[in-house]
């Protein structure tokens, strides 16, 4: 992370592209380090970017974030936008989170910062192969995997209480579960996340080492055979809802109260007894929230 500051900061005076790389966490990492650092620049932007992206409405958020312009300006050409952008930044730093192609860095890098300034972009990528075709003077940063004791500390800080020490009959069995994990926190955290609300018993984790049939080697697309295991471990009652998350894009923000609502409208609650549905909802909701 301190090599990642150390990039973004210095003072070379081209436009620099950093990539980071990795089947889980990056989004993490690089969010943390944006916060820590964009005050170093004089506008910024963290920008989620969804599977089913427009370039305008990228174009339109990094606009928003970084500078305040008329509803009519905002209604004309993306290319006069993308213009007025470039304009206005000197010195800024964006992230654009989760691209996944060749092909979409291509369109994206034509409304972001040319070669002239000292703006940074920062990007994550499950491919390395785009990381290293968005700048080709650059090395993409790597997320680390966690080696083997460092794993076993987060798998058992995900299931067991503060203070609770893994008991005996348990620990190989737990080491062979982490040995599917190859190191990548993702994956640890969700396995650990399901077998804190199973039995601690032998039975009860060999059934479960069983279940686990993926091993993640190199191979990013086990990311979705990953978060899978929670979805299939949710109540049915809590599917649809989490489903409907994802009608949103990973930043935009919505009120609890909104939320439930619309949970309701969709028919997505269960009657219980005589309580109110927006109560039950709400349930629901923070039942979601635990298991996060």
């Amino acid at each position: 992370m301190i090599t990642l500051k150390k990039q973004l900061i210095n003072e070379e005076a081209r436009c620099c592209v950093i990539s980071v790389v990795g089947m889980g966490g990056n989004t993490t990492l690089t969010k943390k380090v944006y916060h820590d650092v964009k005050e170093n620049f004089d506008c910024h932007a963290f920008i989620y970017l969804s599977q089913q992206y427009g370039i305008r409405d990228v174009l339109i958020r990094i606009i928003e974030c970084v500078m305040s312009l008329e509803r009519d300006e905002m209604e004309k050409s993306s290319e006069y936008l993308t213009e007025r952008l470039r304009d206005h930044m000197s010195e800024e730093i964006s992230v654009i989170d989760d691209i996944r192609t060749k092909e979409a860095w291509d369109e994206l890098k034509l409304i972001l910062p040319d070669g002239l300034n000292k703006s940074r972009v920062m990007l994550t990528t499950c491919n390395k192969e785009v990381a290293l075709h968005a700048d080709l003077l650059g090395k993409p940063h790597y997320i680390c995997l966690l080696n083997e004791d460092e794993s076993l500390e987060l798998f058992h800080k995900k299931i067991f209480s503060k203070g609770v020490i893994c008991p005996l009959e348990l620990m190989e069995t737990g080491k062979k579960i982490l040995a599917k994990c190859c190191g990548l926190p993702l994956a640890i955290v969700v396995l650990g996340g399901l077998l804190s609300r199973r039995d601690k018993t032998f039975s009860a984790w060999s059934k479960d080492l069983d279940s686990v049939t993926w091993h993640l080697a190199e191979d990013s697309n086990r990311c979705m055979e990953i978060l899978a295991l929670s979805y299939y471990d949710l109540p049915h009652y809590l599917k649809p809802c989490f489903l409907y998350l994802g009608l949103f894009s990973g930043d935009y923000e919505i009120k609890s109260k909104e939320l439930i609502g619309l949970w309701v409208a969709e028919g997505f609650i269960q009657q219980r007894g005589n309580e109110i549905m927006e109560d039950v909802a709400e349930d629901y909701l923070e039942e979601l929230i635990g298991r996060a």
